[in-house]
């Protein structure tokens, strides 16, 4: 009896093992397809992960800056530059370099020239020679990949409080173009102001700007306490010129911090978090412009505030907008472009500590950010390049990684 009672429970064991098992295999099957139907294949391509690929060669101060993903004009490659950064005179590295991830290699397009001026030199609107940007505050800063033959960078900072900071690096020629002397000048020489809200492009303070490829547009918003909209867009008239016509009393309102958390995709653009006042709270809201009929319409919001100087990427793998907080902590967050949802990767990647840093994606690599010198001091070293890799094609300039 014991016996035949011991085989029943056996055979009952093993019956809800087998259904646990079915049940686990069914839960398994029922997450991968989430996924898919989420992210997409890409989702299960990979394991996310984040590693430090290299560091600057540069000292610059990365304070009010931008990292740019341009294509090298020899080899039509993705590099990754950072440019100039928390300058206010020709007191630091004012070099030109990229950082190829293919060959894990650092190049210098221009040597560093702020030695050959004094501070009086610069400020009585002196140059170096060749040209280089000594002292340009470049925290508004475009990418422009149409213009010349291998695309320029843009540096248009405000004119009404710091001086000099515009100027125009062409890819191709390897060399400043333009730059306007050192003079409290509100105009940007490629670009006509049709309105008066308009001169809010340079008139502003930390404020969303993006290029928007497909389209050859410009979009900026917010700014001190405003919430003004310029779309600047080519002059059919003139080539290489722009106008900018400006937009007052936009629908999310006042919008201030907000100045590396928008991306542009497919002719849309996405604002993240930001506050209504220079020192306000952050906040959890996300918007969405269509550039073409400039109407705006809001979407899920973050689960967290998005805080000042967070960096907000786009990885086309996934359709989704990658946000590392900053803000002194470790937060990264995925946020679906589609559906609104949200995955928390912060223990899965393990960070480095961030306050201030700016990133871009970069094809065939990944998500690249350096980190800032003031404040809570960025990285935990500034100087790293931290990359953050989310689909199996993008692999953070290597091809294997210990433990991925």
């Amino acid at each position: 009896m014991k016996k035949h009672m011991l085989r029943v429970a056996r055979r009952s064991f093993s019956v809800q093992a087998a259904h646990s098992l079915v049940a686990a295999g069914a839960r398994r099957i029922a997450f991968v397809l989430a996924l898919v139907l989420l992210f997409g294949p890409a989702a299960i391509a990979s394991q996310p992960f984040a590693v430090h690929i290299t560091d600057d060669p540069s000292n610059n101060g990365m304070g009010w800056s931008h990292v740019f993903a341009i294509r090298s004009p020899g080899t039509d490659t993705w590099l990754f530059m950072p440019l100039m950064g928390h300058n206010h005179d020709p007191s630091s590295d004012n070099s030109v370099r990229i950082y190829d991830p293919s060959t894990d290699r650092w190049v210098y397009w221009q040597k560093d020239l702020h030695k050959q001026l004094t501070s009086a030199e610069w400020f009585a609107g002196q140059s170096t020679s060749p040209p280089s940007a000594s002292g340009r505050n470049n925290y508004i800063g475009f990418y422009l990949p149409w213009e010349g033959r291998s695309g320029q960078l843009w540096i248009a900072a405000p004119g009404d409080t710091l001086a000099g900071n515009h100027g125009i690096y062409d890819i191709a020629q390897k060399q400043w173009i333009h730059l306007v002397p050192n003079a409290r000048k509100p105009e940007f020489a490629p670009i006509t102001y049709t309105n008066e809200a308009a001169y809010k492009f340079i008139n502003g303070w930390n404020y969303a700007d993006v290029v928007c490829e497909g389209r050859r547009t410009l979009v900026r918003y917010g700014g001190k306490h405003e919430g003004i909209l310029i779309v600047v867009r080519p002059d059919g008239e003139r080539p290489g010129r722009y106008l900018a016509t400006g937009y007052r009393q936009q629908r999310p309102g006042r919008r201030n911090n907000i100045r590396d958390s928008a991306i542009c995709v497919n002719g849309n653009v996405y604002i993240f978090g930001g506050a209504k006042n220079w020192k306000g709270k952050p906040l959890r809201e996300v918007w969405k412009l269509d550039v073409k009929t400039r109407e705006w319409s809001s979407l899920p919001p973050t689960p967290q505030p998005v805080p000042a100087m967070a960096a907000v990427t786009y990885d086309p793998g996934r359709n989704s907008a990658v946000i590392v907080f900053g803000g002194n902590s470790k937060r990264v967050g995925l946020y679906n472009l589609k559906s609104g949802a949200y995955d928390d990767l912060t223990d899965v990647l393990n960070l480095p500590i961030a306050y201030n840093m700016v990133g871009v994606y970069v094809p065939g690599a990944g998500h690249l950010y350096r980190g800032g010198t003031w404040g809570n001091g960025g990285w935990e070293s500034a100087k790293q390049i931290w990359c953050i890799s989310l689909n199996a094609a993008d692999t953070c300039g290597r091809t294997e990684h210990d433990g991925h």
